[in-house]
């Protein structure tokens, strides 16, 4: 095998690949060193905000993160299969990225938007309804709960009807650390249009519902997210040569994951509801969440580079692959949840009560499969005879990555919206990573 051949064996890994050339006719082992920078969109609904129907949003949907990366490369010639040589090679990396963002969400369309905590209630439903047309619209609100200390909320049911003008619905009722909500709008005015929510927050977890009409709703979100993303392949390929500058590697074998989004996970989000002209101000809805999520995957990877001579001393390299993984990611975190600020239609128009709840420590856990997918693109310069300079640039998408935030199910169909206590603990969304980096390789 080549010298520059085998170098070229040094197997890509996720964030990082060498393909290198020399001119000793008969090497055994080749070793990199890779160093660089990563960038992380992370799956979007970081902060835990979901919708539906026909909702529309503007504003930030994912989270951007740029961070390090270094990886460690090795291949080793096993000899001659028939025509090909055989390799072994390893990969190691990790890459550390942190950032944080500042967005607001803007809704309009007809749907609905849900937030669900790391873990939702225990005991507790909510069902909304909002339907309008020309001339007329109505909303009605029903929240019903039992927190874990034995406080009842039966049927806190608000509704508006109306044919003409405005009217709308506010409250907020509280016993011992937990609280529900809800309220609505209607008006008839024009085309109509109706929109109704609801929340429940105690010390099992919280849930906030909205629906209908969500023009002007406002979620603005401040986040601080910190990503170590790592990982070790272990492959076995052939690796052939057509002529005399051309070498062409396929290998496979099982591969590791690790991501972990950890104490400096930290999110504060507020839910600004729109009001209708009138006396009534909706209560606005504030979550701040601290959360850790932990993220393994098992499985294997396979692929293939093809690696061209263009002079003496540079080659350049084009490489693809693929992986399949059993994902196992955990979370564990705490929130607390408040309202304030709003002003009810009775008795008298009194402000509603300022309440915070802190919720139970959450941990739960959840699998699911994933895939990976990989391109890169190197070239390399042989600055001695058995050391080689290369620089690749790459892109990587990570099928399932763990959101630091709950999931729920919600049942939606023809303006209303319902959901009842349950739901997954975690949800999963695509990752994608764009690299640039730099690698030195020697070959022995």
């Amino acid at each position: 095998m080549k010298l520059w051949a085998l170098s070229a064996a040094v197997i890509p890994a996720l964030l990082g690949s060498t393909a290198v050339m020399a001119q000793d006719a008969s090497p055994h082992f080749a070793l990199g060193v890779t160093g660089g920078i990563t960038a992380f969109n992370l799956p979007s609904g970081q902060n835990g905000v979901l919708w539906g129907g026909d909702a529309k949003v503007d504003g930030t949907k994912g989270q951007f993160v740029l961070g390090e990366t270094l990886s460690f490369s090795t291949a080793i010639s096993l000899g001659k299969v028939g025509n090909y040589d055989a390799f072994m090679g390893a990969t190691a990396f990790g890459s550390y990225a942190n950032g944080s963002t500042a967005s607001t969400q803007t809704f309009s369309g007809v749907g609905f938007v849900a937030i669900p905590g790391l873990t939702t209630p225990a005991n507790g439903s909510i069902s909304l309804t909002a339907v309008s047309s020309a001339g007329s619209a109505s909303a009605t609100t029903n929240v019903t709960a039992t927190d874990p200390q034995g406080n009842v909320y039966a049927a806190q049911t608000d509704g508006d009807s109306t044919s003409a003008g405005s009217q709308g619905a506010a409250y907020v009722s509280t016993a011992g650390p937990s609280f529900t909500m809800g309220g609505s709008n209607s008006s008839g005015a024009g085309v109509g249009s109706a929109l109704a929510y609801g929340a429940i927050a105690d010390t099992s977890g919280s849930m906030f519902l909205a629906v209908g009409n969500l023009d002007g709703l406002a979620i603005s979100t401040s986040t601080q997210n910190s990503i170590l993303y790592s990982g070790l392949d272990i492959t076995f390929g052939a690796s052939g040569v057509p002529d005399d500058k051309t070498s062409v590697q396929a290998y496979a074998g099982p591969s590791y994951r690790y991501i972990g989004q950890w104490n400096s996970t930290n999110t504060s989000l507020t839910v600004d509801i729109p009001e209708i002209a009138g006396t009534i101000t909706h209560p606005l809805y504030v979550l701040n969440r601290d959360g850790t999520v932990q993220s393994n995957y098992f499985g294997g990877v396979a692929g293939a580079n093809i690696s061209h001579q263009v002079s003496d001393t540079v080659a350049v390299s084009f490489g693809a692959e693929g992986s399949l993984y059993y994902a196992n990611a955990s979370l564990k975190g705490h929130e607390t949840v408040r309202t304030y600020g709003g002003v009810g239609p009775s008795p008298g128009f009194v402000a509603s009560p300022d309440v915070t709840v802190v919720e139970d420590a959450a941990s739960v856990s959840q699998s699911t499969l994933a895939y990976a997918i990989r391109a890169s693109a190197s070239a390399s310069v042989a600055v001695k005879p058995k050391l080689n300079l290369t620089g690749t640039i790459s892109a990587d998408y990570l099928s399932a990555v763990a959101r630091p935030s709950g999931n729920a199910n919600v049942t939606y169909s023809n303006g209303s919206a319902s959901w009842a206590s349950g739901g997954g603990p975690l949800s999963f969304g695509g990752m994608l990573a764009l690299g640039g980096t730099v690698s030195l390789t020697g070959s022995f």
